[in-house]
C-alpha cells in the first residue's frame, strides 16, 4: 500500500456527482469538514461539530489523526452512517375509530 496521503482528497471531492460518490474507494481519507459535507450530500445530515462531539465521546465513526487533523476513512463513515438507520417501517393505515374505542365506552 502506498503512502496514506495517496488517499486524501482535495476539495474537488465536494463537487463530485452523486453517482460518482457511490464508487469511491473505501480507503479514501477525508477531513472532518469533507466527511460531514459528503455524508450530508448522500442523505445522512451531519455537521462537522457533531462529528467532533461524537469523536470526543467515542460514539462517532472511527478516525485517525495526522498531527491535529482528524481523518476519516470513507468506508468507516459510510458504515457508521448506515448503522444509524432504523429498520424499514411503514405508515400505519388509518384505523377505524371502533377499534380505538376503549371497551368500557358505549356506542
Amino acid at each position: 500500500m502506498g503512502p496514506v496521503f495517496s488517499h486524501v482528497v482535495s476539495n474537488r471531492w465536494l463537487h463530485m456527482e452523486f453517482e460518482d460518490m457511490q464508487n469511491i474507494d473505501p480507503e479514501t481519507l477525508l477531513r472532518r469538514n469533507q466527511a460531514a459535507q459528503t455524508l450530508t450530500r448522500l442523505g445522512f445530515p451531519v455537521s462537522p461539530a457533531t462529528l467532533a462531539t461524537k469523536a470526543s465521546r467515542g460514539s462517532g465513526p472511527h478516525y485517525q489523526r495526522f498531527g491535529r487533523i482528524p481523518l476519516y476513512r470513507w468506508g468507516d463513515l459510510l458504515e457508521w452512517a448506515e448503522g444509524k438507520l432504523s429498520l424499514p417501517t411503514r405508515s400505519n393505515p388509518v384505523v377505524s375509530t371502533e377499534r380505538n374505542r376503549p371497551s368500557n365506552c358505549q356506542k
